[in-house]
């Protein structure tokens, strides 16, 4: 759908009125995802499916309790008891090697472990696959 000056202004109305995104969409003939899509770059938002204005938004946000500031998710690498004269390059595996990585990819001695893939279509061998696919802790089972 092509978003003329018209098309935009009856939008924000039916905004304003409080129509639902898909009552919007069948006044125009478009999708439901369309109207969102083009509320959101209009700087309109949802709140608890009622609409609402980006400024009432951070009306509403400076009232409400502060909440702690997210911190980036820590990744572990897992040691690999792999001796360094296996570390294979990548132009050097070929469809039997083990592509498990082992380093940082961004050092000069990244590699894959290149040890004979364990049977069947697995890009691991016997030991890198214990380490890619271990079961699911029984105290992680009891929280889901």
């Amino acid at each position: 759908m092509i978003w003329d000056e018209t098309c935009i202004n009856r939008l924000k109305d039916f905004w304003a009125e409080g129509k639902s995104a898909s009552a919007i969409a069948a006044e125009f003939g478009t999708t439901k995802n369309a109207v969102i899509g083009k509320l959101n770059r209009l700087g309109l938002a949802f709140k608890q499916g009622k609409p609402l204005a980006i400024e009432d938004e951070a009306v509403s946000q400076s009232a409400a309790v502060p909440t702690p500031a997210r911190k980036e998710p820590v990744m572990e690498m897992l040691p690999i008891a792999k001796p360094a004269a296996r570390r294979v390059a990548l132009n050097d595996l070929t469809a039997t090697s083990c592509r498990w990585p082992i380093g940082d990819p961004r050092s000069e001695d990244f590699g894959f472990c290149g040890a004979p893939k364990a049977i069947g279509d697995q890009p691991y061998c016997p030991s890198c696959r214990r380490l890619a696919y271990a079961p699911i802790a029984k105290t992680m089972r009891k929280a889901s």
